[in-house]
């Protein structure tokens, strides 16, 4: 099968990236930020200015000319918020051949990323994918990241989250939306009222959560 041919911001990041790989070794990134929106609809910037990645590999990297596209690159397990290597191997592949493999996180990702960053910048790009993203999507998406994170981090994140949803699409979070995330009873029960829905009925029996510990 023959790749597919790659539009214009597809091809100045993997070209971009090719110049850091040293010869011989194969590499594989994960892309982020704006890159990563970019891949999704490329115009929400006018250019692409630089470049965040994740690279396990960074000390073999080479970046001899300085005059091509800042990179930064991140090492760390827990390189963007509640997205680690774990779940990132796992995202759509932009290239993979017997030089390189490209990984790009999804829109449904980024939305959560950027808004657990909440800067300024963070949520006009929120706002952005919110014109083209399913909020019950992004919801399953934050369901997926549980595992690999510590509950009660992942908790605070999703409570946040419903909040960004409720505002970007202005519209009342359900039970069947706080159902996406699968949380333990209590805390369903939790952020039902938090989210004003006090039809919620609490199970007999609650598994233990973080609401438990409240």
């Amino acid at each position: 099968m023959q790749p597919k041919a790659l539009n214009q911001v597809e091809q100045a990041i993997v070209d971009r990236l090719l110049a850091m790989c040293p010869k011989g070794r194969k590499m594989e990134f994960v892309i982020g930020g704006s890159a990563a929106i970019m891949l999704f609809n490329e115009s929400i910037r006018e250019d692409l200015h630089d470049l965040d990645v994740y690279c396990e590999h960074h000390k073999l990297l080479i970046d001899a000319d300085r005059k091509l596209m800042p990179v930064d690159v991140a090492n760390n397990t827990y390189f963007w918020g509640q997205i680690n290597i774990g779940d990132a191997k796992q995202s759509p592949v932009l290239i993979d051949n017997e030089f390189i493999k490209i990984r790009y996180l999804s829109p449904e990702t980024m939305f959560i990323h950027k808004t657990d960053s909440g800067r300024d910048k963070d949520i006009e790009d929120v706002a952005f994918l919110a014109n083209y993203l399913d909020s019950h999507a992004i919801l399953k998406r934050m369901n997926t990241l549980k595992k690999f994170n510590s509950y009660e981090s992942w908790y605070l994140s999703a409570e946040n989250l419903l909040a960004e949803i409720q505002c970007q699409y202005a519209q009342p979070i359900t039970l069947e939306m706080i159902d996406l995330l699968e949380l333990e009873s209590d805390d369903a029960f939790v952020l039902s009222r938090t989210f004003g829905l006090p039809q919620f009925t609490l199970s007999p029996a609650p598994k233990q959560g973080l609401g438990a510990r409240l």
